[in-house]
């Protein structure tokens, strides 16, 4: 899934070296142009010193770029520079070093922008796991789990294989994966992925995927190669580099030729080589791009390469799979329907007080929102939590409650499910309200309280 520890210390040395490179070859452009640091027969020492540190590694690319007979866009950056070193203009060769391999260390921000989000998750990924071996439960090392082995995740674990549940129902946190905030429901014949979290009961899982064939690492090996998906736009400007340079050179010989008896004839031809050369083309793309993957990043979206954000640039219109409508991933509560004689105050403060001991996120809203309009939330025995159905809780008559009809009572918060395995039977209306509310895109919590 990553790179052996030397090759990845070597691969993040390197952008921090040219950072340092671009740092020291900034202050000697700055203090040979303010004269801190004198000149030696006429020479700007400091800004050659600039020029050779930041252009080696681009004249040198460009040499082995023309052996094989390909011509980029730094070819043009290499003979501007090459020029105003021999017309002794050695600032302005400094000055289109120095935006050349900015543009080059801002691509390397963007890419480990996106390898710091992954790493996260790596992080994430569990180190053990507990299988079910010829009738033993194990605990074995996560890479030593092979497919077909059945895994057992209690409540709170992070799940450490892609699979399928082959028994219990619980909830499960998603969002390291698919960014959903919502923690979705699993079952029997559900799937599970690599670094979720199970939050309520407890999961058998058949492995399907492990190692380097998860979800996850697949997901790592993507962003480990974001480098090589240039923009288009990138390969764009080296193809017709090709077609640029010649055009700037007949530009170049123009200039000459009519300025030839000017005593400024080549000063006024490398200025039109200097004006020529792709510094904006070279830094705009990555300083865009960086700026996006950044973004994109902190919003926890991943994204492969340049080329993924160009084309998002040719987008008209996106059609999305999803059933009701596209939401912010954060909850809040809409709607409270009561029924019979309940009022909004009363259902809310009895599902509160059935809410109260989960950890479940919509078991937070329905308590916050209680405590937000200062309703009584009454303390509850024997609080249960069935895993993808719901919660059921018992309210004494001892306890000050919101209302007379839960004194020694069972709460029932949740789905369907739980209120029919409770006997609790709906009325048309209710079904009817729960087929509206769900293609309106609403997650509808059923209410119910049960006297002996």
């Amino acid at each position: 899934m990553s790179a052996e520890p030397e090759e990845q210390e070597e691969q993040e040395e390197s952008p921090h070296k040219l950072w340092i490179l671009l740092g020291i070859s900034g202050a000697l452009l700055l203090l040979g142009w303010r004269g801190i640091i004198p000149k030696w027969n006429d020479v700007d020492v400091a800004a050659v010193a600039a020029t050779v540190i930041l252009g080696f590694p681009i004249v040198y690319a460009c040499v082995m770029d023309l052996l094989e007979g390909k011509v980029s866009a730094e070819l043009t950056v290499a003979i501007a520079a090459i020029a105003a070193l021999l017309l002794r203009e050695y600032t302005a060769a400094g000055e289109v070093m120095f935006i050349a391999r900015l543009g080059e260390a801002l691509e390397g921000v963007a890419t480990r922008r996106t390898r710091s989000a992954i790493d996260a998750l790596i992080a994430l990924t569990p180190r053990t796991a507990h299988v079910r071996r010829d009738g033993e439960e194990l605990e074995v090392a996560a890479d030593e789990v092979v497919a077909g082995d059945l895994v057992i995740v209690r409540p709170g674990e992070r799940i450490p294989v892609d699979g399928v549940v082959v028994s219990g129902r619980s909830s499960v946190d998603q969002s390291p994966i698919t960014g959903e905030s919502v923690p979705v429901e699993k079952s029997e014949g559900d799937e599970v992925f690599t670094a979720t979290i199970n939050q309520l009961g407890a999961l058998e899982i058949r492995a399907t995927r492990v190692g380097a064939d998860t979800t996850l690492a697949r997901i790592i090996r993507l962003v480990e190669h974001a480098e090589e998906n240039q923009a288009r736009i990138v390969r764009t400007v080296d193809k017709y580099a090709g077609y640029f340079l010649p055009i700037v050179g007949v530009a170049v010989l123009i200039t000459w030729f009519f300025t030839r008896n000017n005593p400024d004839v080549w000063l006024r031809s490398l200025a039109v080589l200097i004006v020529a050369c792709p510094c904006a083309f070279i830094l705009a793309t990555p300083a865009a791009v960086v700026c996006a993957v950044g973004r994109l990043a902190r919003e926890g979206i991943l994204v492969k390469g340049g080329v993924y954000l160009e084309e998002l640039g040719r987008v008209n219109a996106i059609a999305f799979d999803k059933t009701g409508t596209l939401t912010e991933g954060k909850l809040r509560l809409t709607r409270l329907t009561p029924l019979g004689e309940h009022t909004e105050e009363e259902v809310l403060s009895l599902a509160a007080a059935a809410e109260q001991n989960s950890e479940h996120l919509i078991a937070h809203l329905i308590v916050t929102e209680a405590r937000r309009r200062g309703l009584p939330i009454a303390p509850v025995q024997n609080f249960t939590v069935h895993p993808g159905a719901g919660v059921t809780a018992e309210i004494g008559g001892d306890n000050e409650s919101a209302s007379a009809t839960a004194a020694q009572a069972t709460i029932l918060v949740g789905s369907p499910r739980l209120l029919e395995s409770a006997g609790v039977a709906l009325d048309p209306q209710t079904q009817n309200a729960l087929v509206s509310l769900d293609g309106e895109g609403h997650t509808s919590v059923l209410v119910a309280v049960r006297t002996p």
